[in-house]
């Protein structure tokens, strides 16, 4: 498998704090940072995890979710809407 496709969210979404706050270097994130950076509630991110859409893993009783993670619902939105712009035109 490739190298994740790196998102320069300061560059992405400039005037949407959250990106600012998680850099690259951060490799897992709770729930709640996962939920603040993609800007969906808690129950979304866990959700997701449920039904296997969204990688993650228990520690204790946290659950994380790897940073790529975060990365590659937002690539495949981007993707998802530029497919839907393209068919529209």
């Amino acid at each position: 498998m490739g190298q994740p496709h790196e998102i320069r969210w300061h560059e992405q979404a400039p005037g949407h704090a959250p990106y600012a706050r998680y850099r690259q270097a951060t490799l897992m994130l709770s729930v709640g940072e996962a939920a603040e950076l993609l800007a969906v509630s808690h129950m979304s991110i866990r959700r997701l995890a449920e039904r296997g859409e969204l990688a993650s893993v228990k520690v204790g009783t946290r659950t994380l979710i790897p940073r790529t993670e975060a990365d590659r619902l937002v690539s495949e939105a981007f993707e998802q809407q530029k497919q839907r712009q393209t068919a529209e035109a």
